[in-house]
């Protein structure tokens, strides 16, 4: 059986940042590994080792909050396209609104 490939889009990656990336990483630790692939872009990657596969974009920190950063996927437009085609994700999932 085919895997269904997630391509899963958030701008922090890191468990312990904030109340909604705990809550992200409890469904990212449910994910059945023999069912599902998944590709996470972020522009803050996880600190720890992390199961899946990670594309890093670049990023701005917000004036208003410096422990935010924004990821800027305009600057890497080309390299995140060229990953998504070769990935072919049956499913898109947006984290959270951004510029993502």
């Amino acid at each position: 059986m085919e895997k269904i490939r997630v391509a899963f889009f958030a701008e922090i990656l890191i468990e312990e940042f904030d109340g909604a990336t705990r809550t992200m990483f409890q469904i990212i630790k449910r994910i059945p590994t023999d069912e599902f692939e998944f590709l996470f872009f972020c522009g803050v990657p996880p600190e720890r080792e992390f199961d899946f596969e990670v594309m890093s974009l670049p990023t701005v920190t917000v004036p208003y909050n410096t422990t935010y950063k924004m990821a800027l996927p305009h600057f890497s437009k080309r390299k995140l396209t060229r990953k998504l085609e070769e990935f072919k994700p049956h499913v898109i999932h947006f984290a959270s609104p951004s510029a993502l």
